[in-house]
């Protein structure tokens, strides 16, 4: 019987956080007039997944980011390896149009680009637009998961670590990503190969949370997010160290 009620008990609680949140951007806390997907539709891979869930914004941030996610999609095409972003750069695709309609991002990603002395070919990003995408992404994401409204300036740290062709992701963030047992953690996967996210506790760390997302396979988005509110009163105690740990981390 508790299994069948667990759906109801899902659309009750989407249904409660759509009436406290659904009037404020959760961008800027202007009034909301439209509704973003998160993560954003263009980072996913058509036919889209069903559940996609959305969150209230206004009409200027919602297009306030478009073209730093564009940016960040045509970035991925450049340096991934997937059969997705290979197709995308192909003719016809959807980065090989998006260059085609906008001359000056072409001329911007050209210009990116240099020869190591390896001989490699190497891209030099737009750094604060990528991480305004990673830090917008990890905010939506923290509202649906713990349902609290937290400000763009409290996402702190944003970073991004390509891991296809060369390892680049930290050691210490890697190991927060697997139970202290080196099991993996539970992801939660949005398309598959495409777009996942966990949330977990850094090490040597009380004051924030992780969200670690995997973009298309190929890169990392890191961003610190504040401790959700509901773990902020529970004090670690010697007494039951087991108890506070599966209560207090996100990922179980």
């Amino acid at each position: 019987m508790a299994a069948n009620f667990a759906p109801l008990v899902n659309l009750f609680v989407i249904q409660k956080m759509r009436e406290h949140t659904s009037t404020q951007c959760i961008y800027c806390s202007s009034e909301a007039t439209e509704r973003e997907h998160v993560p954003p539709r263009c980072l996913l891979e058509k036919p889209y997944p069903p559940n996609l869930q959305t969150l209230p914004v206004c009409a200027h941030c919602n297009r306030g980011f478009a073209l730093d996610e564009e940016y960040f999609i045509v970035l991925l095409s450049q340096i991934g390896t997937s059969d997705a972003l290979t197709s995308k750069i192909g003719e016809g695709g959807s980065v090989d149009r998006a260059l085609s309609h906008s001359p000056r991002l072409d001329d911007r990603i050209t210009d990116a680009l240099s020869v190591s002395n390896d001989g490699r070919v190497m891209i030099s990003p737009e750094l604060p637009r990528v991480l305004d995408v990673v830090g917008k992404i990890a905010l939506g994401l923290f509202v649906l998961r713990y349902r609290q409204v937290p400000s763009l300036r409290e996402i702190e740290c944003a970073e991004v670590h390509p891991y296809n062709i060369e390892e680049s992701r930290p050691v210490a963030t890697f190991v927060s990503t697997f139970t202290e047992h080196f099991r993996p953690k539970r992801w939660t996967t949005v398309q598959e190969g495409v777009f996942s996210y966990i949330f977990v506790r850094p090490m040597q760390s009380q004051r924030h949370l992780c969200c670690i997302m995997d973009f298309h396979s190929t890169a990392w988005g890191v961003a610190h997010v504040p401790i959700p509110r509901r773990f902020r009163s529970r004090r670690r105690t010697k007494s039951d160290p087991l108890q506070f740990q599966l209560k207090f981390d996100p990922s179980r």
